[in-house]
């Protein structure tokens, strides 16, 4: 939590508990979440998160902007987010 702490000092951006979570838990979870699903994951520990601070409190669009988490659109209306910016490929199978 710490190196997380510094990581958005060093970036500029503005430090509270529900960003902190956010991004560990993108950090944590491989599996390129949706909002919906990091709502519905950290919402259990935090009960006072709601998708609004995730999404349009511009949590999301902070940390994609400073380059911190990458977006992905797997399907014309799923975005899923990676935290691991490094170039690599992603793949989606249908099942």
């Amino acid at each position: 939590m710490d190196e997380l702490r510094e990581y958005q000092v060093n970036v500029g951006i503005h430090l509270s508990h529900h960003r902190l979570k956010i991004l560990e838990y993108l950090t944590k979870h491989r599996t390129h979440p949706t909002v919906d699903i990091i709502y519905k994951n950290l919402s259990k520990e935090i009960h006072t998160l709601s998708k609004t601070t995730i999404y349009k409190h511009d949590t999301i669009k902070v940390f994609t902007s400073k380059g911190i988490v990458q977006e992905l659109t797997m399907e014309e209306k799923e975005v899923r987010y990676d935290a691991d910016t490094t170039q690599h490929a992603h793949f989606h199978t249908l099942l």
